[in-house]
């Protein structure tokens, strides 16, 4: 009885034995598996954290990878279209506004040469030193100082026809005149053809009729008749300050020359 009980208690306690071993042998890949993914996603975890560090260093936003350095580049991209359209429209208008006004100014030349060729920029002292002038053609001019004269008139009625034939949009024009002794009158007009001929003709302003003979106009279009006895004001103070008060007028200044008598 005792040697069969024990019998019976020893198979028991190989299949007691026998059920643990094969639950263990059961149970132990999935314990592995489990930590083996558990590392994995600590791995994981700590590579995205190093990845989010590194994105917001360098600028990239929140949430790293490249998914997310693009994202703000996309929306930067859209608004710097919208913004490269806005403003070449108002470059465009800027433009329209700008360049179809533009000055002009004659041509700062006597028309004399010496007989070896070089320009004749002084006349009066040029003849009063006994040198003799000649035009582009060689030909001797006896009178050089009436046929530099003719010639700045030409250049500057020129220029008073040029400023007012590509400058359509101009409602007021700003002119400042040069005489051969340094002399500058500032003036505006609505007409600076026909304003500019009345001083070259001596029926002008009382000023330009006492100056000597006219050698050279700046002519400054405008988009009104207002905007151009504004800036004659700015240009006659401009000018006083480069010359000197003696030797500029215009702009309500009509006082007589006293610097030097008129050599018309």
């Amino acid at each position: 009885l005792n040697t069969t009980k024990m019998m019976k208690i020893s198979v028991g306690g190989r299949a007691v034995a026998w059920a643990a071993v094969c639950l263990l042998v059961s149970v132990q890949p999935t314990i592995g598996f489990s930590i083996l993914t558990f590392k994995r996603s600590r791995n994981l975890s700590l590579s995205m954290k190093s990845k989010n560090s590194f994105s917001k260093s360098h600028g990239f936003g929140s949430g790293g990878g490249r998914g997310a350095a693009k994202k703000p580049a996309a929306r930067s991209g859209g608004w710097t279209r919208k913004a490269a359209k806005s403003a070449t429209s108002s470059k465009t208008r800027q433009c329209s506004n700008s360049t179809t006004l533009k000055s002009e100014s004659s041509r700062s030349t006597t028309g004399l040469f010496t007989r070896q060729g070089a320009p004749v920029q002084n006349v009066q002292n040029y003849v009063k030193a006994g040198g003799k002038t000649y035009n582009r053609q060689g030909r001797y001019i006896q009178n050089g100082q009436a046929y530099a004269n003719t010639v700045s008139h030409n250049s500057i009625q020129t220029a008073a026809q040029r400023v007012q034939r590509t400058n359509p949009a101009a409602k007021g024009f700003t002119y400042c005149v040069e005489d051969t002794q340094g002399r500058r009158y500032v003036g505006a007009t609505e007409h600076p053809t026909q304003r500019i001929a009345a001083h070259l003709n001596g029926n002008g302003a009382k000023a330009t009729q006492q100056m000597s003979a006219l050698k050279r106009v700046e002519i400054v279009p405008q988009r009104t008749s207002q905007a151009a006895y504004r800036y004659e004001t700015k240009l006659y103070h401009s000018e006083k300050a480069k010359h000197g008060g003696e030797k500029v007028r215009g702009a309500g200044n009509t006082k007589p020359w006293t610097d030097s008598k008129s050599q018309k």
